[in-house]
């Protein structure tokens, strides 16, 4: 079945072709106007027609496009002279069996006047010109299209790539998310069984999520808000007093917004892991806002710096965000993260500026 990539080029072709042809109609006196004349004189287009589709089907794909270039030159050569002989020839006899012109010669002999010899060359350097440019025409179309299509292929394997390094870039994101996750519910165990429990069934919700609902490219920013929400409320459960959690989603219109999944929840793992004391005031603030086209993951936490012995993660978690990105939005984010040594409170900002996020 012919697909409408095919069907246009056809249209395309067809236009064009009928417009050279009916092109000379534009200058031509129709007061001494002939369709028998016009015809006859139009016939170049036909041997035109001919070498181009010769090249464009056979000569350039045979023998162009797989470096046999001698070949290819020698048989358009071949077939560009014995296109203008016959058409000179054809030229003579239409002029003089339709007595429309004195006739006029096929090869320049001494027979005919100077001034005849001349215009005889020229006309048939014209259609040796003519033809040449179809040729060529044809064979930088030919190589356009192979151009095209080999950079669809190119961009398809790239796709298909960059997918599977998602996949697998998820699929450790998987693991370490949930190993902290456990770790978070083992302390809650020591000391309070009954949030335990309550963060158990938390904990089902989110992997509910992990395993459904992320194994897209995006997911909607609204199942991830929700998501994020969970297990915001899930850490907290053991947390103490004298630990301020602010938490603000300034996102409307998520339902139109797409984003990779589980892509700001290392940066709010990262904060929790590091920003909170059990003994020392601490603090948490997480902003995420929409705008028109982009989105942006404002953190900040105190800093308290887990010590080697700490288990809690095996420190995967930034360098996933950062080859995520990269695959992602490349070159359509903005993400800086740091201490301020004059604070020590740390502070990750994320802006994903893809206009495509409201598109998908």
């Amino acid at each position: 079945m012919i697909n409408k990539s095919k069907i246009h080029s056809i249209l395309f072709q067809t236009v064009v072709w009928i417009g050279i042809v009916l092109l000379p109609l534009i200058v031509i006196d129709f007061n001494n106007f002939s369709w028998v004349h016009f015809f006859i004189n139009s016939s170049i287009f036909v041997w035109s027609f001919i070498v181009f589709y010769t090249n464009y089907f056979l000569l350039a794909p045979r023998y162009f496009f797989i470096n046999k270039r001698l070949k290819y030159a020698i048989y358009n050569t071949i077939l560009i002279l014995l296109s203008v002989i016959i058409h000179r020839i054809w030229m003579r006899y239409a002029h003089t069996h339709f007595e429309l012109f004195p006739p006029s010669p096929c090869f320049i002999t001494a027979k005919f006047p100077s001034n005849i010899q001349r215009i005889e060359m020229l006309l048939v350097i014209r259609d040796i010109f003519t033809l040449t440019f179809c040729a060529i025409i044809a064979t930088s179309m030919n190589l356009g299209i192979k151009f095209v299509k080999s950079e669809n292929a190119r961009k398809k394997a790239e796709e298909a790539h960059k997918e599977a390094e998602i996949r697998n870039f998820l699929n450790q994101l998987h693991p370490h998310f949930l190993l902290n996750t456990l770790n978070n519910i083992y302390a809650l165990t020591c000391f309070s069984p009954a949030k335990a429990q309550e963060a158990i069934l938390h904990l089902s919700k989110l992997l509910q999520y992990v395993l459904y609902k992320t194994n897209s490219p995006t997911v909607n920013l609204k199942d991830e808000i929700t998501f994020m929400q969970n297990y915001i409320y899930l850490m907290k459960l053991r947390m103490s007093e004298n630990i301020d959690i602010q938490v603000d989603f300034n996102t409307p219109n998520t339902e139109k917004v797409q984003i990779a999944p589980l892509l700001f929840i290392s940066l709010i793992e990262n904060a929790f892991k590091h920003g909170i004391s059990s003994t020392s005031k601490s603090f948490i603030k997480i902003n995420i806002f929409t705008s028109e086209k982009s989105i942006t993951c404002d953190i900040q936490n105190s800093n308290f710096p887990k010590s080697k012995d700490d288990k809690s993660g095996n420190g995967i978690g930034l360098q996933l965000v950062k080859q995520r990105l990269d695959l992602c939005f490349p070159n359509k984010y903005i993400w800086e993260y740091g201490l301020d040594p004059n604070s020590n409170i740390y502070h990750s900002k994320l802006i994903i500026y893809d206009s495509q996020l409201y598109h998908h």
